[in-house]
């Protein structure tokens, strides 16, 4: 079933409005079933930071990651873009690389569930508002700030931010321009184990 676009559903989507505390749940269209599920906010973050970054990452690209795809959904639920199932429901993202990779029958990563637990009361903020974090893989290896366009994070370049020991608020400051962050966890050197690989398991988005 295809989902379908709509001016509004009353009272359905679109009602959450904080930019300081992340929703409760998102609503999550799963593309094999039609169906929309309603998914604790963070379990939703963690999942798709298991599906999105790769868990041998330093812990600080797993943070900005963490940020990013918190950011990206928060977004989304606070400026809901009129999408309904064929059954009338409404949601706030796809489950796919539409918007962001959500697997609920795959694992969530220990060092994922850590990255999104030691953000919890990070703020990212332009202007003092929530905005929409995209990120792209980017190229292997690539630089710490490799193709910054000021919108835009490039995974395999948070990793090599991490590597140069740049932290989490550092990374977003470099990819997002005009970036807050507020309340970041102190930064970490520490590498998780082990050592990342040239082809990541699985591939960033």
């Amino acid at each position: 079933m295809m989902p379908t676009s709509v001016a509004s559903a009353a009272g359905e989507c679109g009602t959450y409005r904080s930019e300081s505390v992340p929703p409760p749940t998102i609503r999550v269209f799963r593309t094999a079933s039609g169906a929309v599920d309603t998914v604790d906010f963070r379990t939703y973050v963690k999942n798709v930071l298991s599906r999105e970054w790769i868990s041998s990452w330093t812990t600080e690209s797993l943070r900005s990651g963490a940020l990013a795809v918190k950011n990206y959904a928060w977004y989304q639920v606070i400026h809901w873009r009129g999408y309904t199932n064929s059954a009338g429901q409404c949601f706030d993202v796809f489950d796919s690389t539409r918007d962001q990779h959500y697997d609920p029958s795959r694992p969530t990563y220990a060092a994922m569930a850590a990255a999104v637990n030691g953000t919890r009361s990070t703020l990212a903020l332009k202007s003092g508002r929530i905005f929409a974090t995209y990120y792209n893989a980017g190229g292997v290896n690539e630089p710490c700030g490799a193709n910054v366009n000021g919108w835009q994070m490039f995974q395999w370049g948070t990793q090599a931010c991490g590597l140069a020991g740049k932290s989490a608020a550092q990374i977003l400051a470099i990819y997002y321009s005009g970036v807050t962050v507020s309340s970041a966890p102190p930064a970490s050197t520490r590498a998780p184990t082990p050592s990342p690989v040239a082809t990541p398991v699985p591939p960033p988005q």
